[in-house]
């Protein structure tokens, strides 16, 4: 049985590294313009948009349910809105406020400790394969976002996190009361097994984490304004005789 931190897990990490890292790095030194990166992040939104699809398409087949196209966890509906807001949207976009840190958190949770690999024997399982690539492509396009500065955090944008959320938890009781998906959104199944972690338990965890993350990127801001203004306030002093 395939299980987390198997040697094939491992092996699949190991070269997540070995591509993306430099990738990352390249890109980072050749792109310079904004129509340069604008292009960028609509082939990377393409290319998860892809892999989410397939992923759907690979878990309907296994549940030979059509339902399970519609995407039943944070993890794959952040997967299909960040490469949607790539793809369609500018930068510093809306979706993108709504699904950065859920995207940042659960794909590197997911990415790291699979659970999902229980369910196959091989890493090349379609759904199996599929899966560990949207999670992985995902978490790279959010890492750019930040490298690139295509996205600006702010508290103004905080209204967001509740928007999201909200359909995030309305299309997941859709999804257990009418499509009978038992385990969507964590909400009534734990996220990892034999754990407490309900979507309830890790609500509180999530917003101290966002509040802390943009207290400290406020903070950072108003020192750096500050400092900068002291060096104008010196630059314009007149030259004492």
């Amino acid at each position: 049985m395939l299980e987390p931190w198997g040697i094939e897990h491992i092996l699949y990490l190991v070269v997540c590294v070995l591509i993306l890292v430099p990738l990352a790095i390249v890109l980072k030194l050749k792109l310079k313009n904004d129509k340069q990166i604008e292009i960028m992040f609509k082939i990377l939104g393409l290319i998860g948009l892809i892999a989410i699809i397939c992923t759907r398409i690979a878990l309907s087949i296994d549940e030979n349910n059509f339902l399970y196209l519609i995407p039943d966890s944070f993890c794959g509906m952040t997967s299909f809105s960040t490469s949607i807001a790539l793809l369609f949207f500018k930068k510093n976009n809306n979706i993108l406020h709504a699904v950065w840190l859920i995207g940042l958190v659960g794909m590197t949770c997911s990415i790291m400790y699979p659970d999902f690999l229980y369910d196959s024997n091989n890493i090349f399982n379609f759904s199996t394969i599929t899966c560990l690539l949207h999670h992985t492509i995902t978490l790279f396009n959010l890492i750019m976002i930040f490298v690139f500065k295509y996205l600006t955090l702010t508290y103004k944008k905080a209204w967001t996190q509740l928007v999201g959320g909200i359909i995030y938890i309305g299309l997941g009781f859709f999804l257990i009361f009418v499509c009978n998906i038992k385990g969507a959104y964590y909400i009534f199944v734990p996220a990892v097994k034999n754990t407490k972690l309900y979507f309830a338990a890790m609500l509180p965890i999530y917003i101290g984490v966002y509040v802390l993350v943009l207290f400290l990127v406020e903070l950072y801001r108003y020192k750096k304004s500050k400092k900068e203004n002291n060096i104008k306030l010196e630059n314009n002093k007149p030259e004492q005789e």
